[in-house]
């Protein structure tokens, strides 16, 4: 019988139950008595760390408010009575928050010393951007564009590039043009550049929003923003 049961390409036949109140009732014996001991000894634990916490609460709630009024609600806890000091000194029982944040504001003396979180904060700094104002002169500085251009034609050479870059540059002083042939994964097929479009610093946003423009470049060429690492290595984004 033993290796008939164990035997996978036996098919035993199955039996269920057609009324379950024909079943003998399951008493204690049938129950696993260790796992209902496990989940006793857990809930246990969490009974215990339930009353370790509720000290810890009634502990704080005495440091906290120690020296206040305090009554008792009956059933254990201890709430706060909402209390404040007149001139004199002395606690007049009674008065509400909002009553007490009312009496503060009238009062001239009572944020004297406190420092807006405003004037702590430094200035934003502000980039000039007039045109007529020609007394003084800023350090004209460069700014490059790095792009990533790809699917191009395997004959396509760097002054091809150039004067595409001509072309969409518009009213754009571009500086300097620099670009790197990169592998490709299949170089009889297609093509792939690194472009660096150096122009002025104030003009970075225009630039950038010029070369990376869907309209600008022919079609089927593909265009991502190419970032350098920290390490030196090259990634596109």
């Amino acid at each position: 019988m033993v290796n008939v049961c164990v035997d996978p390409s036996v098919r035993l036949p199955s039996f269920c139950t057609v009324n379950i109140w024909n079943l003998p009732p399951v008493d204690a014996t049938h129950v696993d008595m260790s796992a209902v001991l496990a989940e006793l000894s857990a809930l246990r634990r969490e009974v215990r760390a339930v009353t370790e916490l509720r000290e810890e609460v009634r502990m704080l709630n005495s440091l906290l408010y120690s020296g206040c009024p305090t009554h008792n609600t009956g059933a254990g806890n201890t709430l706060v009575s909402d209390s404040t000091t007149d001139e004199g000194g002395q606690l007049s029982v009674g008065m509400s928050f909002a009553a007490t944040a009312q009496q503060l504001a009238g009062d001239t003396n009572a944020f004297k010393n406190v420092v807006s979180k405003k004037e702590k904060r430094p200035r934003k700094l502000v980039v000039g951007e007039s045109v007529a104002n020609k007394h003084v002169q800023s350090v004209s500085t460069v700014r490059s564009v790095d792009i990533f251009v790809s699917c191009l034609h395997p004959a396509t050479c760097e002054e091809d590039l150039v004067k595409c870059v001509d072309t969409m540059k518009g009213n754009i002083d571009v500086k300097a043009v620099m670009f790197t042939r990169l592998k490709s994964m299949y170089e009889a097929l297609y093509t792939s550049y690194h472009v660096a479009v150096q122009e002025d610093s104030a003009l970075l946003t225009q630039a950038v929003d010029v070369f990376m423009s869907a309209g600008a470049w022919p079609a089927g060429v593909f265009v991502k923003r190419f970032f350098k690492k920290r390490n030196g290595s090259a990634s596109q984004q």
